[in-house]
Order: C-alpha cells, then sequence, then structure tokens
C-alpha cells in the first residue's frame, strides 16, 4: 500500500506562524545576559537544554520569570518553537503592561467610611 503524493506544499503545522516568530525575535533581544560565575553555580551548574556545564565567565541567558540560565544558543534555539521555560515551562512573554497593585497601594481607600 502506497501513500498518495500530493503536489502542493503546505506549511507545516510544526513551523511557528510569522506573528509568533516576530515576537520571539523581540523576545530574544530583551532577554538578560550574565556571566556564569560561583555565585550562580551553586544553584545551576549544567543547561538543562543539551546538558552541558556552564564554565566560568560563559555568557548565559537568564529567564525573566523564573531566573533559570542555559547556554545562549541553547536557548535561542528552543525559543524558536516555544514560549516557556525548558526547565519549569513557566512563560516567557513579559506583559509590557504592569499590573495595577502597585498603584491601588498609593491610592486612598475609596471602601473607608467617613465619621457621621
Amino acid at each position: 500500500m502506497t501513500l498518495p503524493v500530493s503536489s502542493s506544499h503546505q506549511a507545516s503545522p510544526h513551523l511557528p506562524s510569522v506573528c509568533l516568530l516576530d515576537v520571539k525575535v523581540e523576545l530574544k533581544g530583551k532577554l538578560h545576559v550574565v556571566l556564569f560565575n560561583e555565585e550562580l553555580g551553586t544553584r545551576d551548574s549544567l543547561c538543562c537544554v543539551c546538558l552541558g556545564e556552564f564554565e566560568l565567565k560563559e555568557e548565559l541567558v537568564e529567564m525573566p520569570s523564573c531566573k533559570h540560565i542555559f547556554h545562549l544558543d541553547c536557548i535561542h534555539l528552543w525559543l524558536y518553537s516555544h514560549t516557556t521555560c525548558p526547565l519549569c515551562r513557566s512563560s516567557v512573554l513579559i506583559s509590557s503592561t504592569k499590573t495595577s497593585v502597585d498603584d491601588d497601594n498609593n491610592q486612598p481607600d475609596s471602601l473607608e467610611t467617613s465619621p457621621v
């Protein structure tokens, strides 16, 4: 039994959309680059993407939400097809709008009652 061969080329469902690629290119430019040192080595010593050891003074990327660190090339490759941390799966996309929790603390409480 043979499978039919299609002559038309369709986009692969595994490739990210152009819009998502734009977001990922922007995201890669905003990732925090750190130099590996002994202090970072106490919490992370391996890149969980390639399982390679970090070396002193090596440039690594620190994820914004969870602070996990990875080799530059490894995390860029990962982010091509994912928007989460490869270790804990927390979202890498950072909202450009902050929540108003801080603003609420600076405003007078509208539920206070006045003495009658």
